[in-house]
């Protein structure tokens, strides 16, 4: 089994971490629980209906990943079972 050395992650990935565990998790949520209370809460959650498919936008526009139907397909039956739930 390979043993994983923390120390020898460069640097840009750990600024990449904080990014994610400070700035999507922590403020958007914060940002997502404020919404809650100003707004219905029906309209406060088309976020996660509209976030997958921003989140292919913007890989395809900012790092020029593909658009393909096999993504777009995954993205559009997350939302598609999760309306059937609700």
């Amino acid at each position: 089994m390979t043993r994983i050395n923390l120390a020898e992650f460069p640097r840009q990935a750990w600024v990449v971490i904080a990014f994610l565990t400070f700035v999507s998790t922590l403020i958007g949520y914060g940002v997502f629980t404020w919404l809650n209370t100003k707004v219905s809460n029906t309209l406060a959650n088309t976020y996660n209906y509209v976030s997958p498919a921003i989140a292919l936008g913007l890989a395809a526009l900012l790092l020029k990943e593909p658009l393909t139907w096999t993504n777009s397909g995954i993205c559009g039956s997350g939302t598609r079972w999760r309306s059937a739930d609700g």
